[in-house]
Order: structure tokens, then C-alpha cells, then sequence
């Protein structure tokens, strides 16, 4: 009996060294665990933090280099000049440090417009009251003055008709135009409209006259007025230096002479005295350069810590 016991006892105690090992063990992973999911829970929200003001810089209207500003949730940032680079670097920074984490890209803007057919008039049809003039200048450069879905009367001038399919916004264009009525903010790679833009709000309805007074004022500046889903109204206007685009509607022009073009789903309405002078560099502006793209050039991201501030 004696000999038994004597043989459990050193079991007994070898089993309680082992699982009093083995909970130190336990314990001391799960506290380096649970130090590792608080690293990277942290790792995540200073990156979700770069990620956001990332957004904001693009969003804002500070354009000039090297002019530091306070982004949200306390982050700092800039755009600094980027040697032989296609475009200034957007560069976001926390404060906390040193070291500070960074996160920066390229910016890249570029310039384009929307694609419509070139006529001095696009229309699915013309309407003016009585038989006048109402495209200037004749054709004598072969330009394509007047695109029509239905037939013009014999009417005097020295214009051009040609036949057209009735013209309207593609799908995505109409989509991408709503979004920038509705949602006016910046956002990187999305096509932004230009000083001189405007798009109908509400989208039923545009009134030049109501809505720009200040370009109209300048006529140096030309305009590019989109409506969708409805008419445009530019009546009486005088001289008016654009681009008019009703897509799904009417343009209305008595009382304007209208340098530029003018593009309709439906009537253009010319009135008594409405006059289009077909103008080349206008008609180029609006298509390919009225609108502005910004994005981050793809595969110019960085980032990483430093152990000095970038920003200015």
C-alpha cells in the first residue's frame, strides 16, 4: 500500500506543475493576442482616418501647392509639387508622431466634354415664324448647319439640312449628368462640371436667365447649359456665347442670337428672331473641354511613416 502511494504523489505533482505551465502558457498568449487585435484594430482606423481625408483633400477647393489644410478627424494635408510627375501629390498626414503615417498619390486632372453631333443645330425639329434667315454663317465651309429628324420647308438662306436619328443622352451620359445635379460634390475619377456649366435643377426646368446672371454678364465666357428631361429657356436673351443641350426636351431662342450650337430631343423653337451663328471654338469648348476629371493616377500610392513632417 505504502509503495502505491508513494508512486501516485510524484504523479500528483508532475500533473499540477504541467497544467500550471500550461495556464501561464494560455495566459500569456492570450495577452499577446489580445495586444495583436488591439494593434490592428488601431492600424485600421488611422488608415481608414488617411483614407478619409484623402477624400476630403480631393473634394475641396484648395488647389494651390504647398497651402496646408485641416482635414477631418484631426488629419492635416496638401499638394505638393511632384517633380516630372503628370500632376501635383496629394498627401495626407497624421499628427500624431513622430513617426508620422502618411498616405499620398499623384492627382491627375484632365479636360473633356460631352460627345454630341456637330451641327449649328441638332433637332428632332425647327420651328420659326415666317421665311427668314435663321442660321448664320451660310455653308460655304461645308459645315453640317442643320441636322433634322423631319423635313425643313423651302425656307431662304444659304443653310444645309441633313437628315438625323432623333438625338438624345445615352443611358450612362444622362445617369453621370443627374448624379452631378443631384450630388454636386467632388469626387475622384468622376467627370466635374466646369465654372461655366450648368445643369438643369430641378431637372424639368432650366432658365438661363435665372441661373447664371454673371456669365451671361460676361460674354468673353462661353456657357454650357444641359437640361434633362425638360426645355431650356433662352429667350430674349441678346447675344449669347454657348452650347445649349436639351436632352428629352425643347430650346427655346426668339429674341437671342445665339452664338455656339444648339442640340435638341426635340423642338427648336427660333420664334420671330431667335438666330444661330454657328461658332466652331465654342462648339469645342463644350465638347471637350467644359468638364474636369480628377483622379489618383493609378500605381502612384504610397505609404509609410516619416520620421519629419512633409507639410509645409
Amino acid at each position: 500500500m505504502r509503495g502505491e502511494r508513494g508512486s501516485i504523489l510524484p504523479a500528483a505533482l508532475f500533473l499540477c506543475l504541467a497544467l500550471g505551465s500550461l495556464i501561464a502558457y494560455l495566459a500569456a498568449h492570450t495577452l499577446v493576442a489580445t495586444e495583436a487585435v488591439g494593434l490592428h484594430r488601431e492600424a485600421l482606423e488611422a488608415d481608414g482616418r488617411l483614407g478619409g481625408a484623402m477624400i476630403a483633400l480631393l473634394r475641396g477647393d484648395q488647389r494651390e501647392l504647398g497651402v496646408t489644410v485641416e482635414l477631418p478627424d484631426g488629419v492635416r494635408g496638401a499638394l505638393l509639387a511632384a517633380e516630372g510627375e503628370r500632376g501635383p501629390r496629394a498627401y495626407v498626414e497624421l499628427p500624431e508622431g513622430p513617426p508620422f503615417k502618411y498616405l499620398s498619390a499623384i492627382l491627375e486632372e484632365g479636360r473633356e466634354g460631352l460627345d454630341f453631333p456637330k451641327a449649328a443645330i441638332v433637332a428632332n425639329r425647327v420651328q420659326l415664324s415666317g421665311l427668314r434667315p435663321f442660321v448664320l454663317p451660310d455653308v460655304g465651309s461645308r459645315i453640317p448647319v442643320v441636322r433634322t429628324v423631319e423635313e425643313l420647308p423651302a425656307l431662304p438662306g444659304t443653310y444645309e439640312t441633313l437628315p438625323s436619328e432623333r438625338w438624345d443622352f445615352d443611358s450612362a451620359t444622362s445617369a453621370e449628368l443627374r448624379d452631378s445635379a443631384e450630388n454636386p460634390d467632388r469626387r475622384a475619377g468622376r467627370r466635374l462640371p466646369g465654372l461655366n456649366v450648368i445643369i438643369g435643377r430641378p431637372l424639368l426646368q432650366l432658365a438661363l436667365a435665372a441661373e447664371l446672371p454673371s456669365i451671361l454678364a460676361d460674354q468673353n465666357q462661353p456657357v454650357l447649359a444641359v437640361s434633362l428631361d425638360g426645355d431650356i429657356d433662352a429667350r430674349n436673351l441678346g447675344e449669347l456665347q454657348a452650347v445649349l443641350v436639351a436632352g428629352g426636351g425643347d430650346v427655346l431662342l426668339d429674341g437671342t442670337t445665339l452664338k455656339g450650337a444648339v442640340i435638341a430631343s426635340g423642338t427648336v423653337d427660333l420664334g420671330e428672331t431667335g438666330v444661330v451663328w454657328w461658332d466652331e471654338e465654342t462648339y469645342y469648348w463644350a465638347r471637350d473641354q467644359s468638364f474636369r476629371r480628377v483622379r489618383l493616377l493609378p500605381g502612384s500610392l504610397q505609404a509609410g511613416f516619416r520620421e519629419i513632417s512633409a507639410l509645409p
